[in-house]
Parts: structure tokens; sequence; C-alpha cells
């Protein structure tokens, strides 16, 4: 995923911050944390996106689907936007 605009940098420090709050991030958070400014839709695409980019892994394709980051993703609060944007620069 190429980061082109100043709204995809925003979408993906929504859904970074949903990775600092919790290990394991339900479709339910990460669409709390939009607050409407995407459709469940557009959420579910981006996030399809970023399992492309191995960025989020899905764990659990249940009643409720979980995803959790990348081995290779260090769970330090403060950085994992930055670790986001080095790994889709590459």
């Amino acid at each position: 995923m190429y980061i082109k605009t100043t709204q995809a940098m925003k979408d993906l420090q929504i859904v970074a911050g949903c990775f600092e709050k919790a290990k394991e991030v339900y479709m339910k958070d990460f669409v709390d944390a939009f607050n409407n400014q995407l459709s469940h839709g557009q959420i579910k695409f981006l996030i399809l996106k970023l399992e492309t980019d191995k960025l989020p892994t899905k764990i659990k394709a249940q009643k409720y689907t979980d995803y959790v980051l990348n081995n290779e993703i260090i769970n330090i609060q403060h950085n994992i936007y930055t670790q986001f944007i080095e790994i889709l620069s590459k």
C-alpha cells in the first residue's frame, strides 16, 4: 500500500491507535475509532489492504474477526504508527 494522501495517513494513525490500546483488536474497535468518518465497508477494505501489507494479521474468523499486529512490529505504544510508515515505505 502506498500512502498517497494526508487522509490515508490519518486513517493509518487511527488503526495504529487501536493497536496501542489493545493487543487484539476487533473490527468493532476500528469502527468505533473511526467515529463515523468511514463506513464499515470502507474500514473493512482499509484493514484488508493493510493485511496484504502484513501489518495486522487476522487470528479469528468466527462470529467476530480479531486482528493482532504482525510479529515484526514491536508493540511499543508511541511507535506503532512510525513502524507502519517504515514498513509501507519499503
